[in-house]
This record gives structure tokens, C-alpha cells and sequence, in this order.
């Protein structure tokens, strides 16, 4: 079985038809108050997925310092960091 996002859309090579836009925008999250959430959620739309989860974990004690996401509900990030399931992971 083979996703959409494996084979190259275009004569370049690439499997991501919007690359340059993604590299851009990663750059510019860089230094965005906001963070990742705007990549992640270009990233999810350029593979056409349905979530992204990016995370900076402390080793020890083991815990979620920041998390950016595109496409997962709130009650779910609530529900994993109110239980800090990060622990299990």
C-alpha cells in the first residue's frame, strides 16, 4: 500500500509540490511568537494528513516544556498533559 505523499508530484524530484513555501515558513517559525503551529499545519495540508505534533521534552524529570500542533483537538492535549502522559511514552 502506497500514500499520495511517496510518489514526486512534480519534475523535481520532490514529493512535496510546495517545499520551498514549508522551508520558508519553518525559517519564519523560528522567530514567530506563535512558534511552529503555522508550519505544522502547512506541513499537515502538503502531505495531506490530519495532525502534527511537534514537542521539546526535558529528559529529567521527564516532561513536556512546549508543544506545538495543527489538527489535534483540545480536550486530547488537555487529557495528555493534565495526565502527563509523557511519562508512558
Amino acid at each position: 500500500m502506497t500514500s499520495k505523499g511517496n510518489h514526486p508530484s512534480d519534475s523535481s524530484g520532490s514529493f512535496l509540490r510546495n517545499e520551498t513555501e514549508l522551508i520558508q515558513c519553518l525559517y519564519d517559525s523560528l522567530e514567530h511568537q506563535a512558534g511552529f503551529h503555522g508550519f505544522l499545519s502547512m506541513l499537515v495540508d502538503a502531505v495531506n494528513g490530519c495532525a502534527a505534533q511537534l514537542s521539546f521534552i526535558r529528559r529529567t524529570p521527564r516532561a513536556i516544556e512546549h508543544i506545538w500542533h495543527a489538527g489535534l483537538p483540545d480536550e486530547f492535549l488537555t487529557w495528555y498533559l493534565d495526565n502527563n502522559m509523557i511519562e508512558h511514552d
